[in-house]
């Protein structure tokens, strides 16, 4: 297993936070000198804690001298989103978190692996070779380019099953999902649920925010059909729009009328990039056409040579559009 980040490839050894700080450089918004900061601290912490590094990748991924990696890119966009009153404590957690030790393999009895379990949505992009060649480590897609990834979360730390071993003794994938969706319905705080009007549409988007140290809030996508309900919006029958930004943001346009689906379609285009690149935890910056049960997601925008992001309206999202009322 291993904690949350994003692997890069590179080159590069130093163990001082200068050498860090010039590997990772700024993650806007921070600054450089923002980012010095917060490596200086975050090493001590490490320091203080036993561990020292002692490999810097040339694009910020540090190997501790426990044989752990660590990446800071997330925890850079955590403070970027936070009160300066509150950097402090947000990076002595990271570090808390961070020396934590993994959950070992067999450790947990069925019940109380079962108990901690909970699936998450991830990109495919971040998964290695090795990773994309053993199909039993990770779930079924959600939607293209996100798959399902078991997690075991402890009070200290989330960490990514990588094993299928793991969850041999609950039967593997199809006998645990069940469960894990069970954990996940279960999972508290709730996210906080907005609805925005766009340009006097007649459907508006449904957004559902979690706390940023929340793993699980774009998961929640799993579990739409409720979150509608809890909230008295109906199910349409063309199906709905949707955008998981980051790990805790989740953004969902119910089709009704082709006016709204338009106007909300392209305010969900220009927010998700915007949100997918600032936030912590970035998932897709993509939106995405849920038909029904019956059919699969399809993306519906993709990244153009000049760097905009360029509308693809073909397939059953090409239909339901012809099929909704002005």
């Amino acid at each position: 297993m291993a904690l949350f980040g994003r692997r890069k490839k590179g080159g590069g050894h130093g163990s001082e936070a200068q050498l860090i700080v010039a590997a990772i450089g700024a993650v806007p918004p921070l600054t450089e000198a923002d980012m010095g900061w917060l490596v200086e601290r975050w090493v001590a912490g490490m320091r203080a804690g036993g561990v020292t590094i002692r490999n810097v990748d040339s694009d910020g991924s540090l190997t501790g001298s426990n044989g752990r990696d660590y990446y800071l890119d997330n925890l850079a966009q955590t403070l970027a989103q936070l009160p300066r009153n509150e950097w402090e404590e947000a990076v002595a957690g990271a570090v808390r978190s961070s020396l934590v030790p993994f959950v070992k393999e067999g450790s947990l009895g069925p019940e109380e692996l079962a108990r901690s379990l909970y699936p998450r949505v991830t990109p495919l992009d971040s998964f290695t070779p090795e990773m994309m060649a053993r199909a039993d480590w990770y779930g079924p897609a959600v939607a293209p380019g996100l798959a399902l990834r078991a997690c075991l979360d402890t009070p200290e730390s989330v960490q990514q099953v990588f094993s299928a071993k793991t969850l041999a003794p609950l039967g593997g994938w199809d006998a645990v999902y069940p469960r894990l969706l069970e954990n996940l319905r279960a999972l508290r705080p709730a996210p906080a649920h907005t609805l925005s009007q766009v340009d006097g549409a007649l459907e508006g988007i449904h957004s559902w925010e979690s706390h940023l140290d929340d793993y699980f809030g774009a998961t929640r996508v799993l579990l739409l059909d409720e979150l509608l309900a809890e909230v008295g919006c109906a199910p349409g029958p063309a199906g709905t729009l949707v955008s998981m930004p980051t790990r805790h943001s989740l953004m969902v346009h119910v089709l009704r009328d082709r006016q709204s689906l338009l106007k909300c379609l392209g305010a969900m285009v220009r927010v998700t990039p915007r949100l997918y690149g600032e936030g912590p935890g970035p998932v897709s910056p993509f939106v995405y056409h849920r038909p029904g049960p019956e059919f699969p997601w399809q993306q519906l925008n993709e990244r153009a040579e000049d760097g905009r992001m360029a509308v693809m309206v073909r397939g059953r999202f090409a239909e339901s559009l012809a099929e909704l009322d002005p």
